[in-house]
């Protein structure tokens, strides 16, 4: 901008004294040098006031580490480096099987149990009318209770353990939390996922939550007020204002 507002200054003064052949003496060399000081600073003087620009300019996105949330081989791998993803898009899949057995060890703990308590509660009816007619000891009858409240409290365990496992095996499939692109991409089919924070698979950033942040002096801020718009250019991409 300084060099812009030189050389139109340099052009007048090549007219007022090539063209309108003003006499070239030590008070016109002064007065327009004097001329083109006051008059280039106060141009940038007021810019810099009220049309403020920076060339410190940064363009900050939110990223997210993707860890997994269980330890696994990698089966899939299903974005690379500058993929765009949708929220729900599958980025990798552990392989599900050892947690599918987990599952199904569960459950059928759970139908033995089941099984147990329904035995429980045949004998506990059983005793209780024996006990009615004197035909068997209370202490019988207390040891079948006993069972009983023993395979309810198993059972309970066992379906907190199952509702734990299904989770376990729903968290193979890593999706998007959110729109966004991938980045960093450290993770290969058969590679072995484990959820540490100091070793992300791969970054996630943002699409929604990005900022443009520019660095501009003290005075020109008093000028900067929310709902101002602003002309952003880069580098990369001359001549396209944003």
């Amino acid at each position: 901008m300084v060099e812009l507002l030189i050389i139109i200054y340099s052009m007048i003064l090549w007219v007022v004294f090539k063209v309108f052949k003003v006499p070239v003496n030590k008070w016109s060399i002064t007065t327009s040098v004097l001329g083109g000081v006051i008059s280039i600073g106060y141009l940038l003087l007021m810019m810099g006031m009220y049309h403020p620009f920076t060339k410190e300019g940064r363009i900050y996105t939110l990223t997210t580490p993707v860890l997994p949330t269980v330890k696994g081989r990698v089966v899939e791998v299903n974005v690379k480096m500058g993929d765009r993803v949708e929220k729900g898009g599958l980025l990798f899949r552990i392989d599900p099987e050892p947690f599918q057995h987990s599952v199904d060890q569960l459950v059928a703990s759970i139908e033995q149990a089941k099984a147990q308590r329904r035995l429980a509660q045949i004998e506990v009816e059983r005793n209780a009318g024996l006990v009615q007619r004197s035909a068997a000891a209370q202490r019988e009858l207390d040891r079948w209770n006993a069972k009983l409240d023993g395979a309810e409290a198993a059972i309970q365990s066992l379906e907190a353990q199952l509702a734990n496992a299904r989770y376990e095996l729903e968290q193979t499939e890593v999706r998007a939390e959110d729109d966004g692109f991938v980045e960093q991409v450290r993770l290969r089919p058969g590679a072995l996922a484990v959820p540490m924070p100091f070793s992300p698979l791969m970054t996630f950033v943002h699409e929604k939550d990005r900022f443009l942040i520019g660095g501009f002096q003290q005075n020109p801020l008093q000028n900067i007020q929310a709902g101002f718009e602003a002309e952003v250019i880069f580098v990369a991409l001359p001549g396209k204002v944003f």
